[in-house]
C-alpha cells in the first residue's frame, strides 16, 4: 500500500459511519456487524481511486463503502442452496403419482444407523435378499462395497427409469432391510 492510499484511508474512516447512517444501520448491532465490511470497501476504494476520474475522493470512497455493505447484506439474505437431487416439483408429484413417503426425506445414512445395532456382515447378508435393482440402488446410494456414491439422476439414467422411481426403489429397499434386520434382532432376544 502506498502513502497516497494510506492517507485516503486514514482521512476518510469517518465515511464508514456516514455510510452506516445513510443505510439506517447506525445502531450498536449495525456498527458491530458492518463496520469491518465498510472498512473493506474503504480499502478497496482507496486502492482503485484514480484522481483523473474527476470525482472527489470522499464521493468515490463513500460509494465503495456503501456497495460493499449492500453486497454483504445481500449475501446474508441469500437463501441457502437447495439440493436439486432432493427437490420434487408439484407437476412431478401430480403427473407421476408420487406418494407422501416419496417426498419425505429418506436420505438416512443406513450404514451408520445399522452399524450401531448390527454388524456390517449382517447388513451385507440382508442386502443379498434384495432384488438386483434394489441392490444396485442401495449400494450406489450409500457407497457400499467401496462403490462410488451416485446421485439419483445418474442411477435413473443407467436404469432407464425416472428419478422418482429410483427414490421409490430406495424407500422400498430400506424398508425391506429394516424388516430383515429387525427380524434377526428379534430372534436374538
Amino acid at each position: 500500500m502506498d502513502k497516497r492510499e494510506e492517507e485516503l484511508i486514514i482521512n476518510n474512516v469517518n465515511l464508514i459511519f456516514f455510510s452506516l447512517k445513510h443505510l439506517n444501520l447506525f445502531t450498536k448491532n449495525g456498527i458491530e456487524k458492518y463496520y469491518d465490511v465498510g472498512m473493506i470497501g474503504l480499502v478497496k476504494g482507496a486502492k482503485k481511486y484514480d484522481h483523473s476520474l474527476g470525482l472527489k475522493p470522499s464521493s468515490y470512497l463513500t460509494r465503495c463503502i456503501i456497495n460493499e455493505i449492500l453486497y454483504e447484506k445481500r449475501r446474508e439474505n441469500r437463501p441457502t442452496k437447495l439440493n436439486i437431487d432432493n427437490t420434487i416439483s408439484l407437476s412431478t408429484i401430480i403427473h407421476e403419482n408420487i406418494e407422501l413417503e416419496d417426498i419425505i426425506n429418506s436420505n438416512i445414512d443406513i450404514e451408520n444407523e445399522i452399524l450401531e445395532n448390527e454388524s456390517k456382515e449382517e447388513l451385507y447378508q440382508a442386502i443379498e435378499q434384495l432384488n438386483d435393482i434394489e441392490k444396485f440402488v442401495i449400494i450406489n446410494t450409500f457407497g457400499l462395497y467401496n462403490h462410488k456414491i451416485m446421485k439419483q439422476d445418474e442411477m435413473a439414467k443407467l436404469l432407464n427409469v425416472e428419478r422418482s422411481s429410483v427414490s421409490r426403489i430406495k424407500v422400498r429397499a430400506i424398508k425391506k432391510l429394516r424388516g430383515v434386520l429387525n427380524g434377526k434382532q428379534n430372534k436374538r432376544k
